[in-house]
């Protein structure tokens, strides 16, 4: 009976590391910014998307404790507030848990935006026995752009298409692609007509919402260690 249920045990916490190496994973490829926190604030998991915003120190920051801050301190009291509010155990002010918050940025940019709410999901307690809190973190500066090998193996497009159809995706205008690229305009529009027949798109808006919704917003390459904080 002990050697069962010692194999047994074995088996649970197999599964279990099975489905955190798969969520970190997961989280790890997504554009998105995504962070997971205790109830004291400190970073369970930071996403490398999340993790780049967070290095550059530009309205949220972490302390040495691993902590996520707000850089002004009257919207960290809001910040705060709002995670407690995340942990309380009545289940009456658990009807409609966390909210959407901005922060602003010292550099003057515009504010980041923060999704946050329970991350209560059963499958992936093996994060933490205590509840958690998981932040979707958006920044209106930046632009995601798709990820070039990714569109070429999608749409069959050549290096210069991709490139040309990530950083559309991304904001950059016709005229920014190709200064970039350092061509003419009519370069770019040249590799655009072929990109639209090859995504069977006919307009500019079109074609960007479908390599925006499309696999090319995932980091499809090795994620290392996920970025899991500890």
């Amino acid at each position: 009976p002990h050697l069962q249920r010692a194999f047994q045990l074995h088996l649970a916490l197999t599964r279990v590391q099975s489905e955190r190496m798969q969520m970190t994973e997961a989280l790890s490829r997504v554009a998105q910014s995504v962070i997971v926190l205790d109830r004291s604030g400190k970073v369970v998991f930071l996403n490398p998307a999340a993790e780049k915003i967070i290095a550059e120190k530009d309205g949220l920051e972490l302390d040495r404790d691993m902590c996520l801050f707000a850089s002004s301190s009257s919207e960290n009291k809001t910040f705060r507030a709002a995670l407690d509010a995340i942990f309380v155990e009545s289940l009456e002010k658990l009807a409609d848990p966390g909210g959407v918050l901005q922060i602003s940025r010292p550099s003057g940019g515009r504010p980041l935006q923060i999704l946050i709410f329970p991350f209560t999901e059963p499958d992936f307690n093996s994060y933490s026995s205590e509840p958690l809190a998981m932040i979707f973190l958006y920044d209106p500066e930046s632009r995601l752009a798709p990820v070039e090998d990714v569109l070429s193996q999608t749409y069959g497009l050549t290096p210069a298409e991709s490139h040309v159809a990530a950083l559309l995706a991304g904001g950059i205008s016709l005229k920014e692609a190709g200064d970039e690229l350092g061509v003419s305009l009519n370069t770019v529009k040249t590799h655009l007509k072929r990109i639209f027949t090859k995504t069977d798109t006919n307009r500019q808006s079109e074609l960007i919402t479908l390599l925006n919704n499309g696999p090319g917003r995932f980091n499809h390459g090795p994620s290392g260690d996920g970025k899991i904080k500890l």
